[in-house]
């Protein structure tokens, strides 16, 4: 099948529909011909047929991909699933291939639409005779022209299979200028892109980590100054005027935005990774002095310096409050670290008193529940569990005892069912006395099993 040949900075998306146009193709006909189903579906740039148009012009259909699609950029930050957008992309299953971008699971996104720059139209239209739409243009969360400080304009995307003869971009629209932050955002945006298909490199978290820590904005212990951070990158969100700000902070409070991407834990959409890169590149100039230089030091050998100061801290007499406010960590977690160093500390309201302390473990030792326990003494439960952790061993003791009693009280079940109705086979143990057949199955079978006579 004979498709357009590309044009400068063209998206296969866009080759699709000049050849329709120009071919007068309906689009089932014509995704027939594609990929051999006239109900496949026709991602903006996620998509599909790339074999097809490089089988006619001898090209590498890598080279398509690259360079015609947006995959390179979800692929550079989510590079484990690497071999699987590709695969998908081959196989042309554009379910599967959007799926592993993790495009659905994002929790900030932006509505899908078609994007073109009216300065573009009109270059392309002069040069080319025909208008067509440009892949850097449809990055997600890029609201101008990269070349021309112009606001992109929005096209709905058309209903399945999203594409149809004709839909190229046209020269209805005013061609309104952008602002300064957000044309800096689009050019650096393409440049990222075109470094990444020409590199292919995997994105390493690890460099954004330092530059933050360079800037202060990363602290000793790792601790990430979300609220400093946050609002430095909202009130730049603010001056960028996106008309769908889905990909970009909600508030000057919206610590997720941060966390998530920080953490490393959890896939993040791209913009994500380029708005923060933008920010600390362009308009970072707080320069939040570290507390402490990071080094090569073990981390292990750290943690014991830092628990070190907090413990000579916490000797000196200082109010929970202030060392917290100075170390940055939690009163809870100072709180237990004096109770397992035996240091007093002054504390308010003084309820948990020396004796009060020394009676929660006496109760705790003969194995009350902490409700119990905390009733007695008028406490709250998390000071009970708190207490409780700070004695050596007796979580431990504690954690038996409890097995044990489950252990005693599933086993007299068990044989009171039995000795009442000797004939039920196992079944109908399992189906009356199911927490202790299952407790009873994952730890004491070989009992069981005698008494069930298998």
């Amino acid at each position: 099948m004979l498709i357009t040949e590309a044009l400068p900075g063209e998206s296969l998306y866009s080759r699709y529909i000049r050849h329709m146009t120009l071919w007068h193709m309906p689009a089932k006909a014509f995704l027939q011909t594609l990929v051999g189903n006239n109900r496949a579906s026709i991602h903006p740039y996620i998509t599909v047929g790339a074999t097809n148009a490089a089988e006619f012009y001898s090209q590498n259909y890598n080279k398509i991909i690259s360079e015609q699609t947006l995959a390179p950029l979800f692929v550079h930050f989510s590079h484990k699933r690497k071999n699987k957008i590709y695969k998908y992309l081959l196989l042309n299953d554009s379910g599967r291939a959007i799926r592993n971008c993790q495009l659905p699971n994002f929790r900030e996104s932006e509505k899908l639409s078609l994007k073109y720059c009216l300065v573009c139209v009109h270059n392309d239209i002069k040069k080319y005779g025909i208008s067509y739409w440009h892949i850097a243009h449809q990055v997600p969360g890029i609201n101008s022209c990269y070349k021309h400080q112009i606001s992109l304009l929005h096209l709905s995307l058309p209903c399945r299979p999203h594409i149809k003869m004709g839909l190229l971009p046209s020269l209805i629209g005013d061609a309104k200028a952008s602002t300064k932050e957000s044309f800096l955002l689009a050019r650096y945006v393409y440049s990222r892109l075109q470094n990444i298909v020409n590199i292919g490199r995997p994105y390493n978290i690890n460099t954004l980590l330092e530059k933050l820590r360079r800037t202060g904005f990363i602290r000793e212990n790792n601790r990430v100054l979300r609220a400093e951070l946050t609002y430095e990158c909202f009130h730049l969100s603010r001056k960028l005027q996106h008309s769908s700000v889905g990909l970009l902070p909600r508030s000057d409070t919206d610590f997720n935005y941060f966390s998530y991407l920080l953490c490393n834990q959890h896939p993040q959409h791209p913009f994500k990774y380029l708005f923060l890169e933008f920010w600390l590149t362009f308009f970072c100039k707080t320069k939040v002095k570290p507390v402490l230089e990071v080094t090569a030091v073990d981390n292990t050998k750290q943690q014991t310096i830092l628990k070190n100061k907090y413990l000579d801290l916490l000797r000196g007499g200082l109010s929970l409050a202030k060392i917290s406010q100075k170390t940055g960590k939690s009163r809870c977690y100072l709180k237990l670290l004096a109770l397992k160093n035996k240091i007093s500390i002054n504390m308010k309201p003084r309820l948990i008193t020396t004796e009060v302390v020394k009676g929660v473990l006496k109760m705790a030792y003969k194995g009350f529940h902490r409700k119990a326990i905390a009733k007695h003494f008028k406490i709250s439960t998390g000071s009970i569990s708190q207490i409780i952790s700070a004695e050596s061993g007796l979580v431990q003791r504690r954690r038996r005892a409890k097995f044990e009693s489950r252990r005693r009280k599933y086993k007299a079940q068990v044989l009171k069912w039995i000795a009442l109705e000797p004939s039920d086979s196992k079944k109908y143990i399992r189906k009356y006395l199911p927490y202790a057949y299952s407790w009873l199955y994952r730890h004491e079978r070989k009992w069981l099993y005698q008494q069930l006579n298998f």
